[in-house]
């Protein structure tokens, strides 16, 4: 029974041992070894060339030949000196150009004026492309006139495309007290015509609203009572105390002006207390 009971035991030990994770000295293990690779070729690497194409730079928009400035300049300077249509017509767009076609029409682009004489020409303001822009200028014929040129690029110049008289001669105010009375008539009658009574150096710098936004106020116009005036003869300077009431709310306001060629202008709107 021994004997048996040994070779059973022997039988068992022998089976069990071959899935055991352990090498006998000079005997591979089939379940453990490394499968040869020294017949197999090395791997190829293969390199795949991606083409990236730039992205386009965006292009600003083209800039004109010339100045808007220079090309009103040279409009007035051909007005004064009384150059005709046929050398000014270069000047405007061919839209306009077509439509005024001669001397007697080119004169009343500016209202006829018997004669032009100084002239002043304020910063241009922008579209936002860039395409089209307007300028105001101030021209005396003989009296101060306020006038917007329109212009827009047509084959990478700038022209005039429009000529728009906002106040013609002989309607402006000779007192400083006049001209503050005829710049809040305008603020409820014409917005757009209030600069007219500006004096050019602060027509070129309005802040952003216009000159309406220089008083400060909201609210339709009910009234005005101007409550002082103090007139300086040299240097020609003005302070003139306006009550102003819009909206049912009571505005106290100084208005200061000066002259510039004998016309009297605001150069600025101080916010004073009741």
């Amino acid at each position: 029974m021994k004997t048996i009971s040994l070779i059973l035991v022997f039988a068992i030990l022998i089976t069990g041992c071959t899935s055991l994770p352990f090498n006998l000295p000079g005997v591979s293990n089939p379940a453990t070894a490394t499968p040869s690779t020294a017949h197999e070729p090395p791997p190829v690497v293969v390199e795949t060339k991606v083409q990236v194409k730039p992205s386009p730079t965006p292009k600003s928009a083209p800039q004109p030949k010339n100045d808007s400035v220079k090309v009103i300049t040279n409009f007035l300077d051909g007005q004064k000196t009384g150059t005709p249509f046929a050398l000014t017509a270069n000047l405007l767009s061919s839209a306009l150009a077509s439509s005024v076609k001669d001397d007697k029409a080119l004169k009343a682009l500016l209202g006829s004026p018997e004669s032009i004489g100084e002239f002043k020409i304020g910063s241009p303001s922008f579209t936002e492309d860039l395409q089209k822009s307007s300028v105001e200028a101030t021209v005396y014929m003989p009296q101060s006139s306020n006038i917007r040129f329109s212009m827009v690029i047509e084959n990478g110049e700038w022209k005039i495309e429009e000529i728009k008289v906002l106040s013609g001669s002989g309607e402006y105010p000779t007192t400083p007290e006049g001209v503050v009375h005829s710049f809040l008539i305008t603020y409820q009658e014409a917005p757009d015509r209030m600069s007219n009574f500006l004096t050019a150096t602060r027509r070129s710098k309005q802040p952003p609203g216009g000159a309406a936004a220089m008083l400060q106020i909201s609210g339709s116009l009910e009234g005005m009572a101007i409550q002082s005036a103090a007139v300086n003869p040299e240097p020609p300077s003005a302070a003139i105390k306006v009550m102003v009431r819009a909206g049912g709310i009571d505005y106290p306001r100084n208005f200061l002006l000066t002259k510039e060629n004998e016309i009297w202008g605001i150069d600025a709107i101080e916010v004073i207390g009741n």
